[in-house]
């Protein structure tokens, strides 16, 4: 990350963190369409059918969903592309409903910011449960690799 001052992350860092613990991250159904590839009548046909949940907005207005929703909405197509049944694929993808909201409350409660580490970003999950003075970071390299790494509190970047 080039070009970039310490400060300016530290900035950055604070408004992420701000928007993933207040944020709902809700998108037009159009957006959706478009990210997707299923038409607007399938989505409004699952929406109908209890597969998937839009957010509650205006009468005038498009439905609205959430991250959750639109990856709730791309496993059930993976499961339809893989031969199941609508039925069977909302089925299956419902087990995001846990899972995703899991990880929800884990970025939410975890989250502590972005770092550069070596002149790559890094996310600062925060301190061990075993030793506050460590933090675990995930660094990635830019080749889609990302490491782990637990450093010291005052060596952070």
């Amino acid at each position: 990350m080039k070009n970039v001052n310490n400060e300016d992350i530290k900035d950055y860092s604070r408004r992420i963190a701000q928007i993933i613990k207040q944020s709902q991250f809700e998108i037009g159904i159009g957006q959706i369409v478009k990210m997707t590839g299923i038409s607007a009548s399938q989505i409004r046909y699952w929406d109908q059918k209890g597969y998937i949940k839009s957010e509650k907005s205006d009468k005038n207005k498009n439905k609205q969903y959430s991250y959750h929703s639109l990856i709730k909405i791309q496993l059930i197509k993976s499961f339809l592309d893989s031969g199941f049944t609508l039925s069977c694929a909302a089925q299956k993808a419902s087990i995001f409903d846990e899972t995703g909201n899991v990880i929800k409350k884990m970025l939410e409660s975890r989250f502590n910011g972005i770092s550069v580490i070596n002149n790559c970003p890094a996310i600062n999950m925060g301190s061990l449960s075993s030793d506050e003075s460590k933090n675990v970071y995930f660094i990635n390299h830019g080749d889609q690799s990302t490491e782990i790494k637990i450093m010291d509190k005052q060596k952070e970047f």
